[in-house]
């Protein structure tokens, strides 16, 4: 009773009431009228297992079954109660897990399964209902090799091996099929399950569908294929563009060099031709001017014609003045004469 109710009553001295507040299942406190004992006496009756929560004054609680049973004398009067308090606080926490667990295992998006360790399926829940399309009462009872293909059999052995050892096996990717024959990729992790003394009884299946996963792993799969031939044949475009630009430079490397050839081919024909040219025009100046001195005065169309020969010889030799200007320029070689003149008149 001190462990049940948390005090000591001074025996003789306090009035009945052990437990420092009684509440029912909901959490309301029940009147001193409405505990087993009082309802007891008032109906002359034996109350039976009724099931209390115990306040203790540090404000722990305990769980309890409480008995009354009135005692009578010989004349049928009562003269008291045996009062039976049984403490069912762990019983009571077991069950909140249970239920707990229960609500789990129900609502899990994972296919939860237990079997026997000779592979009978003891518990199937709705998950498992969902992916594999058996019923509950359709599976449970039966081999787990109804959701196994033929050419994995042996996987159940090797697993079943590990459990009998005490091992779990751990996020293990395989292919089960449900009741259409229709292979399932999923993810697998069991785990041995013991009874009270210790003893491995049989194993829990964690079962997760990892289609959206695998197809998006052959996806990615594809994809990285692609690209990689993408990779490949942008790479060889890639080569055959350097193999034309590289053609290209070396033609043009072949083409300058053949344009800078003609260049001097060009300037040395220029250079060599005004030198060339200027030699018969200054014999054919002289000879003008020689035809001058001795052809008589008064003979004035013989003046004319050499006036003629002379300002074509002039032309030439300007002609032949700007052609060696312009190989100058392009080799490099010009000379600047400064001289003063009219700005205003040239413009």
């Amino acid at each position: 009773a001190e462990h049940i109710w948390g005090r000591i009553p001074e025996i003789g001295i306090d009035r009945w009431k052990g437990a420092w507040s009684l509440l029912d299942e909901d959490g309301k406190t029940v009147p001193p009228e409405h505990h087993p004992v009082a309802l007891s006496i008032k109906g002359r009756k034996v109350i039976t297992q009724a099931e209390f929560t115990i306040q203790q004054p540090d404000a722990s609680a305990k769980n309890v079954q409480i008995s009354s049973v009135p005692t009578f004398d010989e004349f049928g009067n009562i003269t008291g109660v045996i009062n039976m308090l049984i403490d069912i606080t762990e019983q009571k926490r077991d069950e909140a897990r249970q239920a707990m667990l229960a609500s789990i295992i129900e609502y899990s998006e994972d296919a939860i399964i237990s079997k026997s360790l000779d592979g009978i399926i003891t518990t199937w829940n709705q998950a498992a209902e969902n992916m594999f399309g058996y019923k509950e009462y359709e599976a449970i009872g039966r081999h787990i090799s109804l959701i196994i293909p033929d050419e994995r059999k042996e996987e159940e052995q090797l697993i079943i091996g590990k459990i009998k050892n005490g091992e779990s096996v751990e996020h293990f990717e395989t292919v089960r099929i449900d009741k259409d024959h229709r292979e399932i990729p999923i993810s697998l992790t069991v785990s041995p399950l013991r009874n009270k003394k210790g003893l491995i009884i049989g194993a829990s299946k964690i079962v997760r569908d990892i289609t959206r996963q695998k197809d998006a792993e052959e996806e990615l799969r594809h994809y990285t294929i692609h690209l990689e031939e993408l990779v490949e044949e942008r790479t060889t475009s890639l080569n055959k563009t350097v193999v034309s630009l590289q053609q290209t430079q070396e033609d043009l490397s072949r083409s300058l060099e053949k344009e800078k050839e003609l260049g001097q081919l060009k300037s040395r024909f220029v250079s060599m031709a005004s030198h060339e040219f200027r030699t018969p025009l200054s014999a054919i100046k002289l000879s003008g001017s020689l035809i001058d001195k001795y052809v008589p005065n008064d003979n004035e169309n013989v003046r004319k014609h050499t006036h003629k020969i002379k300002s074509a010889v002039s032309n030439l030799t300007s002609i032949l003045n700007d052609f060696l200007s312009l190989e100058k320029l392009e080799t490099g070689k010009v000379e600047v004469n400064f001289e003063n003149f009219d700005l205003v008149g040239f413009a």
